[in-house]
């Protein structure tokens, strides 16, 4: 599977030395598809079933879900 991520993100450089420095930052990226088929069904009890016909003995509501990859991100580090 590929899916394509927009994101949007802050972050902070504080210098420590001369040649060091702290960084930090938060980020969130969201993916733009929806990664799951909708081509499933459940089975439920028909009420109204006829015992001569078995095609009738369950409702088959079919499938509208949705599911997308959401990431928080928290950045921490030192730069030597």
């Amino acid at each position: 599977m590929i899916n394509i991520f927009w994101g949007l993100g802050a972050g902070l450089e504080y210098s420590i030395s001369q040649n060091n420095a702290l960084v930090g930052g938060i980020y969130y990226q969201n993916g733009f598809f929806d990664f799951i088929r909708d081509e499933g069904f459940w089975a439920i009890d028909n009420p109204d079933k006829d015992i001569n016909d078995p095609a009738t003995y369950y409702l088959k509501p079919t499938e509208d879900s949705r599911a997308q990859v959401g990431n928080l991100v928290l950045r921490l580090g030192i730069l030597f």
